[in-house]
């Protein structure tokens, strides 16, 4: 035996009038009783209608028209951050391979703490590695050394700048400040 259908057609033409009020989801489910939130709007969503309020809208905008707010205050943009200093680079020259210099080690002598970057000479391929102190706890690589392995393209440099400017000004209009 089949239990009754949820959705008669007496109850669907309550929802429209209920949802025509301006009621919300679980008000609506409230005033029908038996429904749940969700049911209501699984419903309305299969019948191609809409609820009058927005998402987290707790009055209708003739009600908050009603009330006369006040404009809100427009808005001062933040001044931008100034991006931390980079610590001084020692003087390696950027090009691969790089040259052993004093403190290079071998793999023996490489701990935890002292730059990753092998190294070798077009003499010989020696198993050096540069020995440096690295820029911060947990890092491979010596600032100079870094400079080599995250070498930054001039497109690459183009388009994150393309995409910031396209972040702040999508920042800006939701922030109402081209409004």
């Amino acid at each position: 035996m089949n239990p009754p259908p949820l959705w008669t057609e007496e109850r669907v033409a309550r929802l429209k009038a209920l949802l025509e009020r301006g009621l919300s989801a679980g008000e609506i489910a409230e005033e029908l009783g038996d429904v749940s939130r969700n049911a209501v709007i699984g419903k309305v969503h299969r019948l191609g209608l809409a609820f009058t309020r927005g998402w987290g809208m707790h009055e209708t905008p003739a009600e908050a028209a009603a009330r006369n707010l006040r404009p809100a205050p427009p808005r001062v943009p933040r001044p931008e951050k100034a991006a931390p200093a980079e610590p001084p680079v020692d003087p390696t020259p950027k090009a691969w391979p790089k040259p052993a210099g004093p403190e290079a080690v071998d793999i023996i002598g490489l701990k935890a703490g002292l730059c990753h970057m092998p190294l070798w000479g077009i003499e010989a391929r020696s198993g050096l590695y540069c020995g440096k102190p690295v820029r911060a706890e947990g890092q491979r690589w010596c600032a100079a050394c870094a400079q080599l392995v995250y070498e930054r393209r001039p497109i690459r440099q183009q388009e994150e700048l393309n995409a910031a400017r396209s972040r702040r000004a999508k920042q800006l209009s939701r922030d109402g400040a081209f409004a």
